[in-house]
């Protein structure tokens, strides 16, 4: 590749996203109190195949993705997950296709399915049954999570100067970005945040049908604080032992202030890229 060619790839190519999340599925069938999807309190819904085509032609305007980690929701609960898998691979946009799970149906899952992922990783909860079916053990990995932390409140933070330390502290407005309901999130969980408490998704993701490189690249570079960060706890919420519950009882959890949330002196998770690194870069 010439030098030219090299420069106008950097500048006027697609971007490169190293790594993001397509959310298929609102629910779950599982309620974890520490769930960071939200999925106990979020009404039943899905993204058809169809819709995640047409979102997916949009998306191939402006990015090519490294990885993508299809989630929900528990994804493996969407009853057309292999023609969504399917639209995935044949965009030609991700170079790997993770599913990311609770593993509780993975015996149901169709040879179709198994040829369209290359990684399952299951999270594996205490008191969740996971069987790998016999033949699959090379492309499953399993992360025991005995232990989660405190998310988000559905107490608005009005205490500015804490929502900036939780944001100076949180690794994942550089990784999580997503695509959920046709817009790109700077962060997942800012999307599940809207839906509970009802925010306008405006100011912290983009339109598909809106998306230019320009604003994809000034989305992920701003350091502002989302307008769902008022909500969150960031890296730093404190740990509780994991734990199953009744649906309309999770919501109680999340009704408490942020304040009481987190844990400032905690080392928090550390960054999953290396510093200095921006999730989404340009091409060439």
């Amino acid at each position: 590749m010439s030098k030219l060619s090299r420069w106008w790839r950097r500048n006027f190519g697609p971007l490169l996203i190293r790594g993001m999340e397509i959310h298929v599925i609102n629910h779950c069938n599982i309620a974890c109190r520490g769930c960071n999807h939200a999925a106990p309190a979020l009404e039943k819904k899905l993204l058809e195949p169809e819709e995640l085509r047409a979102q997916l032609r949009l998306l191939g305007r402006v990015a090519r993705v490294g990885t993508v980690r299809v989630i929900g929701g528990e994804p493996l609960l969407h009853p057309r997950i292999d023609d969504a898998l399917h639209e995935i691979r044949a965009s030609g946009l991700f170079a790997a296709v993770h599913v990311i799970t609770n593993g509780s149906l993975l015996g149901r899952m169709t040879e179709r399915f198994w040829s369209l992922v290359d990684v399952v990783k299951v999270s594996k909860y205490p008191g969740v049954k996971v069987e790998v079916p016999p033949g699959r053990e090379g492309k499953v990995t399993i992360d025991d999570i005995p232990v989660f932390n405190e998310v988000f409140s559905t107490q608005r933070n009005e205490d500015g100067a804490l929502v900036r330390q939780i944001w100076d502290r949180c690794w994942m407005k550089d990784s999580c970005i997503g695509l959920q309901d046709g817009r790109l999130h700077r962060c997942m969980r800012g999307g599940y945040i809207a839906q509970l408490v009802g925010l306008s998704a405006e100011r912290d993701s983009i339109d598909l049908r809106r998306l230019t490189r320009r604003r994809l690249l000034a989305m992920q570079s701003r350091d502002v604080p989302l307008e769902a960060c008022s909500y969150c706890t960031g890296n730093s919420g404190k740990p509780f032992a994991h734990e199953l519950l009744k649906r309309p009882v999770w919501i109680t959890y999340q009704n408490r202030p942020v304040a009481e949330m987190v844990d400032l002196s905690s080392p928090g998770r550390p960054a999953s890229l290396p510093k200095g690194e921006r999730i989404v870069v340009p091409m060439g």
